[in-house]
């Protein structure tokens, strides 16, 4: 059984196997699209790691969640003893083959792309983990993600929305981390008036620490969506003058992007970029709801 697909594999864009999330990102990276080299572990992963599990979670069934601080404290007795469950073998050899094909120093973002047999949309957090170097540690991402399912609000939304604990399940996208000297957001429809006709365009320079990201200050632009003419400028800091984070040739370059992922699609699109050492990266995109 195959636990893990590299991204340009036909299979990795079958959404049981590989999530929204993941099939999304493999259907980009297969268009050949700049999208940053990975990897996805499969659905088949968490299910064979949930199994031996069974009847540690059959117990959530019988909580009361009349009573939300015993869910808390019943959650995190539930996470630990899911912790003791090990990964499956064939699973720990084929993510350490795909690990085999990057430097010892690469850096990973590792992201929980979820299955739900009712709604995709619903039925748990989905985690996003960054900064991750070392095979020890994509293997602690890994178990993180596969955790992230019985975190206390992951349980308490399911239960709410009536979907069962036995039907969800996750695949995970490895990803190499891009350090984005600039990175921001397309939106095929402006968020704010709604006009399909006026996009919006946000570039903003951050600050990394371990698994967090602080905006620095962000810039937007309103562009059309007809032919990508920039109609308004706003810069972050309203003292300063001209396009200071990004370049005539590099705005250009987001727009023709944007135009391109957004023929894909049939509704309007957030999709997210990254500038790093001048070459431009599609991270994702998602439905704007």
């Amino acid at each position: 059984m195959s636990y893990v697909l590299r991204l340009t594999e036909s299979s990795a864009l079958n959404v049981a196997l590989s999530g929204s999330k993941g099939a999304n990102v493999a259907f980009l990276s297969q268009q050949h699209f700049p999208v940053p080299t990975g990897f996805i572990v499969t659905s088949k992963g968490y299910e064979s790691f949930i199994h031996s599990g069974r009847a540690l979670i059959e117990q959530v069934k019988h909580w009361d969640f009349t009573h939300p601080e015993q869910i808390s404290h019943l959650s995190e007795q539930l996470r630990i003893a899911l912790t003791e469950l090990p990964l499956p073998s064939p699973l720990i050899t084929q993510v350490y083959e795909m690990l085999a094909e990057y430097p010892e120093s690469q850096v990973f973002a590792i992201r929980s792309s979820l299955l739900v047999a009712q709604s995709p949309e619903s039925g748990g957090q989905g985690e996003t983990y960054l900064n991750f170097v070392g095979e020890d540690a994509v293997f602690a991402g890994i178990r993180n993600c596969f955790l992230s399912l019985w975190k206390e609000n992951a349980i308490i939304e399911r239960y709410q929305r009536g979907i069962a604990d036995h039907l969800v399940s996750t695949a995970i996208v490895i990803q190499q981390l891009v350090k984005n000297d600039v990175m921001g957001l397309t939106f095929t429809c402006h968020p704010q008036t709604c006009d399909l006709n006026t996009w919006l365009i946000q570039a903003s320079t951050t600050s990394k620490n371990l698994n967090q990201t602080q905006i620095i200050h962000s810039d937007c632009w309103t562009v059309s969506a007809r032919n990508g003419e920039i109609l308004e400028y706003h810069p972050a800091n309203s003292n300063r003058t001209g396009n200071e984070l990004l370049s005539a040739a590099q705005l250009v370059s987001i727009i023709q992007l944007s135009q391109n992922v957004a023929k894909l699609y049939d509704v309007p699109q957030i999709i997210d970029w990254g500038i790093s050492r001048n070459f431009l990266y599609l991270l994702q995109t998602r439905p704007l709801s």
